[in-house]
């Protein structure tokens, strides 16, 4: 049987963390994020190492990837969630590939720039860890160009379910779920 893992990929505020661990406990495989790995090794050195964590995003996904090649080594399934960029989305699909792996992929997406707005007013309200940069500063054309030229809505490894995310009541978690839950049990 071959190894299984699930991607949850796309864009920023898409409400992909929170699907993410959602599914995690659903399905009772362990889920791994970029912003949280990021987020542990902030709390790790601290504020004064914020130009080395300037390069925390690729140094989180260099961990995952990692993560990833150990399970899939040893047949366990995973999950991982982040806002892979297509440099990002290459890499997994070439790990995933030399593993012979099954995999599904989520793709959160949505209007760009109520996607912004959504994402100004989470750091406004102060929720977010410190090693994450503000949208404010990022500013809303660069929010918006950044996602495009990242192509962060482009998650497309194995079965891809995309979910429109720009109106969270039309995000239906248990149908995500029961996909996630086909996909675990065939050919087990």
């Amino acid at each position: 049987m071959a190894s299984k893992i699930i991607l949850i990929g796309g864009c920023c505020a898409t409400g992909k963390s929170t699907f993410s661990r959602v599914l995690s406990a659903h399905l009772r495989i362990p889920c791994f994020s970029k912003d949280t790995l990021k987020e542990h090794m902030g709390d790790a050195f601290n504020k004064e190492c914020a130009q080395m964590l300037a390069h925390g995003s690729s140094a989180t996904f260099n961990v995952m990837l990692h993560i990833a090649e150990m399970h899939l080594q040893t047949g366990a399934p995973c999950i991982l969630e982040s806002n892979f960029k297509n440099i990002e989305t290459g890499q997994l699909r070439a790990l995933i590939t030399q593993y012979n792996a099954d995999c599904l992929s989520y793709a959160f997406m949505g209007d760009l720039h109520k996607l912004y707005d959504r994402y100004i007013s989470r750091d406004e309200s102060g929720a977010r860890h410190w090693v994450h940069s503000t949208g404010a500063a990022l500013g809303r054309d660069n929010f918006v160009n950044g996602h495009l030229y990242w192509e962060m809505d482009r998650v497309n490894i194995g079965k891809v379910i995309r979910v429109n995310a720009t109106d969270f009541a039309n995000v239906s978690h248990p149908a995500l779920l029961a996909l996630a839950e086909e996909f675990m049990e065939a050919n087990v």
